[in-house]
């Protein structure tokens, strides 16, 4: 299975998540920062979250769901603008 490199995870992510403007940058080889944030310009950063340089597509999903749990804690509102199902743990 062919890994992703952190643009291209990256290219994944704001795909993912759009309509909401999404931004993340590397802060160590093992973890990133991600800003969310929506047309009224309401954000959310969200901080140290495990990542490496390249994902598998499992790592990818891992990565979502990870995101979408701390957004759903710290601004639900946001998540409800996705207007899609969540990724679920099976």
């Amino acid at each position: 299975m062919k890994s992703l490199r952190l643009p291209e995870a990256f290219d994944a992510l704001r795909a993912y998540f759009r309509p909401l403007s999404f931004y993340a940058a590397l802060d160590s080889p093992a973890s990133i920062t991600v800003i969310i944030r929506d047309d009224a310009r309401v954000s959310c950063t969200l901080s140290d979250i495990p990542c490496g340089t390249s994902l598998s597509h499992a790592e990818l999903f891992q990565l979502i769901r990870t995101i979408e749990a701390q957004l759903e804690i710290t601004h639900p509102g946001l998540m409800e603008q996705i207007g899609r199902p969540r990724v679920v743990k099976q």
